[in-house]
């Protein structure tokens, strides 16, 4: 099995197959510095929105995606804000993309630090998949 990361702007996302579920999705949002509040509530806002397009919903219910949030900005500044939640029905993902867009950002006056944000992802990444192969 191959993890994937994917860097698109400042939103890495991590993707793979698992057991218990057929997708699990990393979304990890920057906030670093360079990124200003407006910028920040457009990554959260249109996760957010993501989330409630149906055709998106009925993907993540289909495949009972896992789906986890995560934070990132400078070295030794990642947070997980939203745990790994396998989402299996409609009422679970409109859930999730209301606990998404109410996220508050865990870093200001930050630095950017990809690489340790891609190694803590795949970190916790690995958690998610071998919980899911329980």
């Amino acid at each position: 099995m191959r993890v994937l990361p994917l860097l698109t702007g400042s939103l890495i996302a991590f993707a793979a197959p698992t057991l218990a579920c057929e997708t699990a999705l990393l979304l990890a949002i920057d906030v670093s510095n360079s990124v200003d509040e407006t910028e920040y509530r457009l990554q959260i806002d249109g996760l957010a929105d993501a989330l409630s397009d149906p055709g998106v919903v009925e993907i993540i219910v289909d495949t009972k995606a896992t789906l986890l949030i995560m934070q990132w900005s400078g070295t030794d500044r990642q947070e997980i804000s939203l745990p790994s939640t396998q989402l299996s029905s409609r009422t679970a993902v409109a859930d999730f993309a209301r606990a998404a867009r109410l996220v508050p950002r865990a870093f200001r006056l930050s630095d950017t630090a990809r690489a340790e944000a891609i190694r803590f992802g795949r970190r916790q990444f690995a958690k998610t998949l071998n919980a899911n192969a329980r």
